[in-house]
Parts: C-alpha cells; sequence; structure tokens
C-alpha cells in the first residue's frame, strides 16, 4: 500500500504536514492497525490509520468499515505500507471478531438512538435499571443488545482472558455517546492491594474520541481523562458530572489523546504484542 495523500485537502503543505505526522514516532517493521472508510476506486481507498486520514493503494477489497492491519516498509522518501489482511490465521480471527463486536454495536446503537435522551435524562443510580426495563419492553433491542454481549464475551475468552483483561458493553454508562466499550484490566489472582485498572471510551461531539482511565490500588481510586480534542476540555467535566455514578472518585486530570491511542481500545485489546 503506498500512501498517495492524507487528509481532505491536496496542498503540498497540508500533505507534508500530515505526512510528517504519520512519521513521527514510527519506524519500519512496525506493526499499525486502520479502517476502510471510503473506496474512490476499484484500487484506491480512504483509511484511517490511528487518527491520520490517508489516501492509500490497496491490493485486496475488503468492505467498507473492516479493520486492517499493515506493516511500514518505507517511511522516506514516501511512505509504504504492506497490507497483513488476513496474513495470519491469528490476524484474520481478530479481524473478524472486530468487526463483528462493532456491527453487533452499530445496529444496538441505531436502534437505541431515539431512547437514548430519555435514559440520559434519568440520575446515574437509576440509570441501570431503567435500561433493564427498556430492554424489557422491546424484544428487538434485547436481542440487539445479547448480540453485541456475545460478540464481547468471544473476544474476551479468545483474547482477553490470558492477560486479565475483559470487554464489556455498557451503553447506559453515557447513553447518548456512540461507540462506547469499556476494558477491565487485573493481575491473575490479583487482590484489593494489588493493582487493577478499567478504562471506559465512548465518542461524542465536541469532544471527538474519549477515554476515562481509572486506577485502583490499596483501596484508593482515580481517573484521568483522554479526549482527541482538548479544546473542549473545559466542556467535559461538567457533561461527565450528569452521568457521573454515585460515590465515583474525583477527577485527577484531563491530556490529549495519544495518537497511537486513536485506534480505539477494542484495537489495543486485540493487536497488542
Amino acid at each position: 500500500m503506498r500512501i498517495r495523500n492524507s487528509g481532505s485537502d491536496f496542498s503540498d503543505s497540508r500533505r507534508d504536514e500530515r505526512s510528517s505526522a504519520f512519521r513521527r514516532g514510527r519506524r519500519t517493521g512496525q506493526k499499525v492497525h486502520g479502517r476502510l472508510l471510503k473506496w474512490v476506486s476499484d484500487d484506491m481507498a480512504w483509511v484511517e490509520i490511528e487518527g491520520q486520514k490517508l489516501l492509500a493503494k490497496l491490493q485486496s477489497r475488503p468492505p467498507i468499515g473492516t479493520l486492517l492491519t499493515f506493516v511500514i516498509q518505507q517511511l522516506k522518501p514516501e511512505i509504504i505500507l504492506k497490507e497483513l489482511f488476513g496474513a495470519s490465521p491469528v490476524a484474520a480471527s481478530a479481524l473478524e471478531m472486530a468487526s463483528t463486536f462493532e456491527a453487533a454495536r452499530t445496529l444496538f446503537e441505531n436502534r437505541f438512538r431515539s431512547l437514548a435522551s430519555g435514559l440520559a435524562a434519568q440520575s446515574s443510580v437509576k440509570r441501570l435499571s431503567a435500561f433493564i426495563d427498556l430492554l424489557g419492553r422491546d424484544r428487538k433491542l434485547l436481542a440487539a443488545y445479547v448480540d453485541t454481549l456475545n460478540c464481547a464475551q468471544a473476544i474476551t475468552r479468545q483474547f482477553g482472558s490470558a492477560k486479565g483483561q475483559t470487554l464489556l458493553y455498557q451503553p447506559w454508562l453515557i447513553p447518548e455517546a456512540r461507540r462506547t466499550a469499556t476494558v477491565t484490566r487485573r493481575a491473575p489472582d490479583s487482590n484489593d492491594a494489588e493493582l487493577s485498572a478499567a478504562m471506559v471510551e465512548f465518542e461524542i461531539p465536541p469532544f471527538g474520541l474519549s477515554r476515562i482511565e481509572f486506577l485502583h490500588k490499596h483501596g484508593d481510586t482515580g481517573y484521568r481523562l483522554k479526549i482527541q480534542y482538548p479544546d473542549a476540555k473545559k466542556a467535559l467535566v461538567p457533561y461527565l458530572s450528569r452521568n457521573k455514578q454515585s460515590g465515583a472518585p474525583q477527577c485527577l486530570g484531563i491530556d490529549k489523546l495519544r495518537q497511537r491511542e486513536h485506534g480505539g481500545i477494542l484495537a489495543e485489546l486485540l493487536f497488542s504484542q
């Protein structure tokens, strides 16, 4: 795959700026993960790799939304990536399971969207029970939610359990958000005195992709926010305060989401080395 251009602005300065941003901190031989956004010809497509939108020449013909894996073959004078889509049984399984989970989550979100604002108006204490009531009244919504849970459980069994990680789907936490996912991490045979962690990820304007990282050790819990668009951070804390669960810890700070985290916690769970 050869990178022909990046972003929606085709000026030389903009292209060079985005190419430089992609090269920063990367090396030949490194694997990167991205999503197919849109086909523009038989072999050219827009792909998003860790927050960078790139126009690429592909040898395969995967459907839109497919998660792809590449290895960096060359960074200068032009960026050249080699597709690893389906290159190994493990990679193929990870890509298939990620695509299946995201498809199930999208179907649920499409059904849930008209109900989300009403659930968000509930207090955080009552929100889970209200969500269960919604599922009980709508069989199709329940089926879509159970399908998403089954996909998350399959990913946990195959890719998370050995690392002490669990993928959860909890749409009632921030009902109006998209692409919500939670990953919990705990060392095998851990106890309360040992470090455990959880990450809640969601996407909502104007914050972009956002992440709440919880850390718990020796009975104390704190959390830090990471957001894709730091200029919106002043509005984020009040927004989250309306969704905060009873007894939740205080925010310890707000940081910019690092470029390598733009692929999301699902990609990190499936493709971490």
